[in-house]
């Protein structure tokens, strides 16, 4: 959903009946414009349910259905030009741990509603796939969120490999370089949209057909056929 082009009017007393849920819920500002992103809570993310803050009986319960989800666009969707970050310490905007119904009811809007922006070190995406996992057998979800992934480090073929697994099984999605990029990005773009290509038969498979190309991979960068340390490469700069 997109708020940009829209523009809400209530009657004087929908706007009363929002201030008084809005004053009785304190995990989030609801008065600020719509642009303003969601707080990032410097919690670790390592389960795949989330505690509830208050009471089953919410005031913003009592609310219509169509005032709280004029209430979850607001507090939940962030402007395109400021993604949620995901990090290992993330937590979701608190609104989503009220109760249950009420992360039933906002979990499915704010994850396929936003892009999250991932940084990727040497090719590790365990980050992106504990971050999916984490929401998306209760949000109701087909498809994974929209992920925007940064790359950054070095060439690491046994991180490539677990990415372009987790590709094959769903468990996160492939990487699109930009225009014109070189060396790591187009690498990675390569492997992981060939996990991905629907209607190959076995992961086993695919990573022979991985493997076989992998000395393409490294006429563009020869760090790409190193196995030694596979799956534990260490930081560099960004690529």
């Amino acid at each position: 959903m997109n708020l940009d082009d829209e523009t809400s009017v209530h009657s004087p007393s929908a706007d009363q009946k929002i201030a008084s849920a809005a004053t009785a819920i304190t995990m989030s500002k609801i008065d600020e414009p719509a642009r303003t992103a969601p707080e990032t809570h410097a919690i670790t993310m390592s389960s795949t349910t989330q505690p509830c803050r208050i009471a089953q009986d919410s005031p913003l319960l009592s609310l219509p259905p169509e005032l709280r989800n004029q209430i979850y666009e607001l507090i939940l969707i962030s402007p395109p030009e400021s993604k949620p970050t995901i990090t290992p310490t993330y937590l979701p905007p608190a609104l989503i741990s009220v109760c249950h119904q009420i992360r039933t009811e906002s979990l499915k809007l704010w994850l396929s509603s936003n892009t999250f922006s991932i940084t990727i070190l040497n090719c590790e995406v365990e980050l992106a796939k504990r971050f999916q996992n984490t929401f998306m057998s209760t949000s109701g979800l087909k498809e994974g969120p929209k992920m925007s992934f940064r790359m950054k480090g070095s060439p690491n073929w046994g991180n490539l490999m677990h990415w372009c697994e987790a590709v094959y099984m769903g468990e996160t999605t492939w990487f699109q370089c930009k225009e014109n990029a070189k060396g790591l990005s187009v690498v990675v773009t390569a492997a992981t949209r060939m996990a991905g290509t629907p209607g190959r038969k076995g992961w086993e498979r695919v990573r022979e057909d991985l493997e076989g190309w992998r000395h393409v991979a490294g006429i563009v960068d020869e760090r790409w056929l190193v196995d030694d340390g596979e799956g534990e490469g260490e930081g560099g700069g960004q690529v």
